[in-house]
Formats: C-alpha cells, sequence, structure tokens
C-alpha cells in the first residue's frame, strides 16, 4: 500500500497544483483520476514515479514498489524499429511477454518499422507495450488511451 499525506506541490509562487493531498493506494487496485485539466493529476503521477519532488507532506509504502510510467508522449529511440526498442528497453527475461503483447496491441504490421514513421497512437501502442512487459508494481497512465483511435481500444 502506498500513503499519501497531505501532499503540496507548487510551481513557483502562484502556482499551486496539489494543495493537501491524502490518498490511499492498495495493492491490485485500479485507480482513475478525473477532473478538470491543470488541477494536478499529471503532477501526481509524476511524483509518484519519482521524478519530482514534492514540497511538503509524506509518502509512504508498506513495501518498496518499482513504478513505470506512460506521462505525456511517450519517447523511443526513432532510427530503432519499435521491436529494436523493446529489446534494448527490456531485460532479456522480460522479452518473451512482447510477442502476446504484440498481438494483443495489433502491433504486428508494424513493429518491425522504424519509429520514426509511427504515429502518436502507434508510438502510444508500443509504450503499453514496454509498460506492460516489465516487472512494475506499480503502473502510471495519464491519458493513455488519447492517441488511439475509438475503434483500436473497445
Amino acid at each position: 500500500m502506498i500513503v499519501l499525506d497531505k501532499i503540496y506541490k507548487s510551481y513557483g509562487k502562484n502556482k499551486n497544483i496539489l494543495q493537501g493531498l491524502s490518498l490511499k493506494i492498495e495493492p491490485s487496485n485500479i485507480i482513475s483520476f478525473v477532473s478538470p485539466n491543470g488541477c494536478g493529476k499529471t503532477t501526481l503521477l509524476i511524483i509518484l514515479s519519482n521524478l519530482i519532488y514534492y514540497d511538503k507532506g509524506n509518502i509512504k509504502s508498506t513495501n518498496e514498489y518499482k513504478a513505470v510510467a506512460l506521462i505525456e508522449e511517450p519517447i523511443f529511440y526513432h532510427h530503432l524499429t519499435g521491436f529494436q526498442n523493446l529489446a534494448y528497453l527490456l531485460e532479456k527475461s522480460e522479452i518473451h511477454k512482447v510477442y502476446e503483447l504484440i498481438n494483443l496491441f495489433q502491433m504486428k504490421n508494424f513493429i518491425n518499422n522504424k519509429v520514426s514513421i509511427y504515429s502518436l497512437g502507434m508510438k502510444q501502442r508500443l509504450a503499453l507495450c514496454y509498460l506492460f512487459s516489465v516487472r512494475a508494481n506499480l503502473v502510471l497512465l495519464d491519458e493513455p488511451m488519447s492517441a488511439l483511435d475509438p475503434i483500436e481500444y473497445e
């Protein structure tokens, strides 16, 4: 379990984003944050992925957690194919999972193309394939379906 207790985060003097946020994240739960733009959802995910620090408050975990995150646009090596990116990023023990996920995310037709020609939706699917291949006990997704066509995630 991860417990956030009165978390505060601001950017500059007048840009208060999180103001005393408290939250418990239980293992194996799926949590969705639905709120207006600019209220701190992405900031919270970035804090949970340990990419930025919060200003005040406490975050405690009953166990150490490994977070993987898809926040905003995924970034890959454009000169490599999708499969080469996955092979580079994943440990050898994790690569076997990729083949099943390539089928699940309907990537067979473009996985061997260079990422430089991928649309944002194709990059999003490649990122999801990566995230679900690694061993992590916290997966953070910031608008994971924003670039996917509706028919693709039915």
